[in-house]
């Protein structure tokens, strides 16, 4: 009996390894792509709304934030931060805008102005808005890897 086990062993070592492979992977992936759907009595555009920061140390809520507002219509977002950034025709400003293309309970899809940035189709990338948690959100670009995402940006207190 004893010799029929160990031979068992090896086999069965050989079918549960690519098995914990295969979740150790499937875990990571949904760590790395988690999103957090926003409850039902709020809408997403609610949620973003507000004051915001990078994770990190190099995230500082007094001079390194941007504020995310909507239009009333939902059309477009509205990004304001404290210094002015390039805008698209060689123009600075504090205030970015952006047409809004779609959304979901834990994403909001924008595309930029005069973006330069191409498909591979040559139309402009995509640019989605994923809610993490309800404190943090990151970016995602049509033309990356479905698990590829700027760093987290994370709510500042009020």
């Amino acid at each position: 009996m004893a010799s029929r086990i160990h031979s068992l062993l090896p086999q069965l070592a050989m079918a549960l390894v690519p098995l914990a492979l295969v979740a150790i992977s499937w875990a990571g992936y949904r760590r790395l792509v988690r999103t957090y759907d926003v409850p039902n009595d709020t809408n997403i555009f609610q949620a973003v709304e507000g004051k915001w920061t990078l994770s990190g140390a190099s995230g500082n809520c007094d001079t390194n934030w941007m504020t995310v507002h909507f239009t009333p219509d939902h059309a477009d977002m509205l990004l304001l931060r404290p210094q002015s950034t390039s805008q698209s025709g060689g123009r600075r400003d504090s205030l970015s805008r952006y047409p809004l293309l779609g959304h979901t309970r834990h994403s909001i899809q924008v595309v930029r102005r005069g973006e330069t940035s191409l498909n591979t189709d040559s139309t402009p990338v995509v640019w989605d808005l994923i809610l993490r948690s309800p404190n943090t959100y990151a970016w995602h670009r049509s033309d990356w890897l479905p698990i590829t995402f700027t760093h987290d940006l994370r709510r500042c207190p009020t």
